[in-house]
């Protein structure tokens, strides 16, 4: 064989056969062959771009003389699909009366060793969210019929679920509207490269709206989180995609934005008297007393967090802040609104993050239930299978286990 089919031959080896699609570039195969000192002198002079043509037209010609040609498959399936952890399922299920729950193995994230407030903690909560968008992208479909109105509320784990949710092209599920469930807050904290990440309901909403076959428009709440303005329209809801969240880290209740300058001092309270009382990292997950739904914040139940209570006074006055709070912002009555949809359709939470487990749990403790699917990590679920008491009445099911009823 001729130096020049030998360069041909190698070229298109190197091109199917050494690199993986996501890989696969003419410029990697120039870089290989360089390395090859008998090859590197027929691709010496010209600029880099050049040499990648003469590259391109080298694999071709090899396919051509040869007769080879190739059907490539791109997968779907990447290493963003972390395995699932089956049994821990099955007993987080048993234990909380949910419906369905995902478990996602993220033990090969490792776990940073800074202080919980480093950017270290908050890049591990970034990809632990990533990771189970790819997961609740898939859950969310499933759970769709005809004729739904799907309520969204805000939050990392909406979010990539809603940017990876794909309905079969087959399918013959049309949904009726899309609601978003809060007011707007701006985005700050969080970006990826090319945009910065919508947090809010009412982006989500509108994302979501073409990827589920929506007959009508969404409805939107439009305003700020803090306007003068009604309730969400929740009547008729069948479906809800929400997060959990927690009062630490980059949460947006603890870096205020210019719609949350109307509340800004009762804040900063909130911030201060929270911080006060949070324990200091363990060996168990963070615990953070206040904790939040579709933007309604919540303070966590001493009976959530083993071995540790929250003096009646700091109670009562954490209460009384959340209380005021509530009533300054537009969202919704988790145990009004979440408990009468899981009655009636499903509630999908997609959350996970050491500093949510006690948010988590104190979530899964509601009865009647706020959430009948979750979607979580396997650090969380871990403490939740060890550490949390399941609700001590657990409302009847259906029969008909991961089947929405």
């Amino acid at each position: 064989m001729s130096l020049e089919s030998n360069l041909k031959y190698e070229a298109a080896r190197i091109y199917w056969e050494e690199l993986s699609w996501k890989d696969r570039s003419y410029h990697t195969v120039l870089e290989r062959l360089q390395q090859h000192p008998d090859m590197a002198e027929k691709l010496r002079g010209g600029n880099s771009q050049a040499l990648q043509d003469k590259i391109g037209r080298m694999v071709r010609d090899w396919e051509a003389e040869n007769k080879v040609s190739h059907s490539v498959l791109k997968s779907t399936e990447t290493s963003d699909y972390f395995p699932m952890a089956p049994e821990l399922e099955d007993r987080i299920r048993d234990k909380f009366g949910l419906r369905d729950v995902i478990v996602v193995d993220t033990r090969s994230i490792s776990l940073p060793q800074e202080p919980p407030q480093s950017e270290a903690w908050n890049t591990y909560d970034d990809k632990i969210h990533w990771c189970l968008g790819y997961w609740g992208g898939r859950a969310l479909p499933t759970l769709l019929r005809n004729g739904d109105v799907v309520g969204c509320g805000g939050g990392r784990g909406p979010e990539h679920t809603v940017d990876r949710c794909i309905l079969p092209q087959t399918s013959s599920c049309h949904v009726s509207r899309v609601v978003s469930l809060s007011g707007s807050m701006s985005t700050r904290e969080w970006s990826i490269p090319g945009r910065a990440h919508d947090l809010d309901p009412d982006n989500i909403a509108m994302r979501l709206k073409p990827k589920i076959n929506c007959l009508e428009g969404a409805a939107l709440v439009g305003c700020s989180i803090t306007a003068k303005h009604a309730a969400p329209h929740v009547s008729g809801i069948t479906i809800v995609l929400t997060g959990i969240g927690a009062l630490a880290g980059r949460h947006r209740f603890r870096n205020p934005s210019m719609e949350l300058k109307p509340v800004e001092s009762l804040l900063k309270e909130l911030n201060r008297r929270a911080d006060q009382v949070d324990p200091a990292m363990g060996n168990s997950p963070f615990c953070h007393w206040v904790g939040d739904v579709c933007n309604s914040l919540f303070l966590v139940d001493d009976d959530t967090v083993p071995g540790l209570r929250l003096d009646k006074a700091d109670r009562g006055k954490i209460q009384g802040l959340l209380n005021t709070l509530n009533g300054r912002l537009i969202n919704i009555d988790p145990a009004k609104t979440l408990a009468a949809v899981c009655n009636r359709g499903a509630v999908l939470a997609v959350c996970g993050g050491p500093h949510k487990a006690a948010a988590i749990g104190h979530v899964l403790r509601r009865n009647p239930p706020w959430v009948s699917h979750l979607v979580t990590d396997y650090f969380v679920a871990t403490y939740l299978d060890k550490e949390v008491n399941p609700p001590v009445k657990l409302q009847a099911q259906s029969a008909e286990r991961h089947v929405r009823p």
